[in-house]
């Protein structure tokens, strides 16, 4: 029925995490209200019982998405950030990339911590021995099915190591992240992120 939702909407949001010096856009998500798959629909219409089976939902919620609004700091506002760590600054500091083999290790069948060192959002992310990679927390809480799709499209993801990196891929996009350790510490740069490391990685104890 049509006895929930609302026809238009008002309200008025700050991001408490704003930082003037960070590019950044926003956007609002519109959910539908939930309605029968078009299955679902036509095995009624036919007085069957609907297809049922693993993945399967007879329900499903289309959204919609805003137009973004961007903020683009200025240079007086880009000077006053304090400077990012690059993968350039990393090794010149004497920081050893790690290959497949150290990766492994410092990873399968085990629960990594990663702090974004820009956005300070810390992830807790298990990367199973089965090749599949679950974000298990986010800023320290229980990680919903709703939060991971939100924040990746697939909170769960198949994971690889090879040629020194860690290959995510995600629906049909493939993320590559190298890891360096610098003394006791590990950092990680994203393929995507321009040259720069902005996370900190750590291992839960066993």
């Amino acid at each position: 029925t049509d006895s929930i939702g609302a026809a238009q909407l008002g309200t008025v949001w700050t991001d408490p995490d704003f930082d003037p010096a960070l590019d950044a856009f926003y956007y609002v998500r519109v959910l539908e209200i939930p309605t029968p798959r078009w299955s679902t629909i036509q095995a009624i219409k036919l007085g069957v019982v609907p297809p049922s089976g693993a993945g399967f939902q007879p329900v499903v919620q289309e959204r919609a998405w805003s137009s973004p609004i961007w903020h683009t700091p200025d240079a007086a506002q880009r000077r006053a950030a304090p400077a990012a760590m690059t993968i350039a600054e990393l090794q010149r500091q004497g920081a050893v990339p790690l290959g497949d083999a150290s990766l492994r290790e410092l990873l399968v069948g085990k629960t990594a911590s990663v702090r974004n060192s820009v956005t300070g959002q810390r992830f807790e992310i298990l990367y199973g021995a089965d090749g599949r990679r679950l974000i298990t927390s986010i800023d320290g809480e229980p990680a919903s099915m709703v939060e991971m799709a939100e924040l990746m499209h697939a909170g769960q993801a198949q994971y690889a190591i090879e040629n020194g990196r860690v290959r995510t891929d995600i629906g049909a996009t493939s993320l590559t992240i190298a890891v360096y350790k610098l003394g006791e510490r590990y950092l990680a740069a994203r393929s995507d992120e321009f040259g720069y490391a902005n996370y900190e990685v750590s291992i839960a104890p066993d």
